[in-house]
């Protein structure tokens, strides 16, 4: 009898000091979460400026991550149009990025690009995340989870656009037959807190129609526009410099309509937050 009861001891005081690990373990990863969040908070506020006290609107770099073999994504395709169309809203610049790991799946997507997946990997590995997904929208780098309504998109575009750039972008080009040869010129300001960037250009059409037939959206006709047909780094931008000269050649070979055509250069952050915009 003793022996079985010195058996219980042991089992309870072995289930006991296992509760108080559990509880150790709990607590130190609810405090390594909140040190995470807040060096996410530092992060976000690094190269950005004061808010805007006058109210007045900065454009805003909205990126849409999207596929014509996702069926939830033309809900996104068409929010996107609704946000450029309203005058009376904030300022944005669109970009378009197709992906390409819907192509498998019963349409291959023709403006699908393998580059863009990479840039949303590496966007998503930079700001902690482990996952990708369609659609996604990003308003100067930042996934606020709007999917696709229009009062959070809203508000999103208000928040974003309420905080002027950290840098000053200028934009020259020199076009060719085949390519284009676009110059940056990015300027800090005085009021930055400054950081390590990379200028980043990327070029885009508009007024595409694909009649999609097979897949998700089979029969359907998809209208695209800002879809970005080439991208690429001008340079890196230091903390030290005051202002630089950067440049890049784009291709012009996927361009259907040269007169919808438009250059979008940005400044982005190791976080991948915009904190520079200029088009051309």
């Amino acid at each position: 009898m003793a022996r079985n009861r010195n058996r219980i001891y042991r089992i309870l005081e072995f289930v006991r000091s296992r509760v108080w690990i559990s509880l150790f373990a709990s607590l130190l990863s609810l405090s390594a979460c909140e040190h995470q969040s807040a060096a996410s908070r530092e992060g976000t506020a690094s190269s950005r400026a004061a808010p805007n006290e006058g109210g007045a609107d900065t454009p805003v770099l909205v990126e849409l991550y999207t596929s014509q073999g996702c069926s939830s994504c033309p809900p996104a395709d068409d929010l996107l149009h609704e946000l450029v169309r309203d005058r009376r809203g904030t300022p944005l610049v669109p970009l378009v990025f197709h992906v390409d790991y819907w192509d498998t799946l019963g349409w291959p997507d023709p403006f699908s690009d393998p580059r863009w997946t990479t840039r949303q990997l590496h966007r998503a590995r930079a700001t902690g995340r482990s996952n990708i997904y369609t659609p996604q929208l990003l308003f100067d780098g930042e996934d606020h989870r709007v999917g696709t309504q229009r009062s959070r998109a809203r508000a999103a575009l208000r928040s974003e656009s309420a905080v002027p750039p950290a840098v000053d972008l200028r934009v020259t080009i020199e076009q060719g037959r085949d390519s284009i040869h676009v110059f940056t010129h990015p300027r800090w300001r005085d009021a930055a807190e400054r950081s390590s960037l990379t200028i980043m250009v990327a070029i885009t059409d508009s007024g595409h129609h694909t009649e999609i037939l097979g897949g998700e959206n089979a029969g359907l006709t998809w209208a695209g526009d800002y879809v970005v047909r080439d991208m690429d780094r001008a340079c890196t931008f230091s903390p030290e410099q005051d202002t630089a000269d950067c440049d890049v050649t784009l291709s012009l070979g996927a361009i259907d309509d040269p007169q919808t055509m438009q250059i979008v250069a940005f400044a982005q952050d190791a976080r991948w937050r915009i904190v520079g915009l200029a088009t051309r």
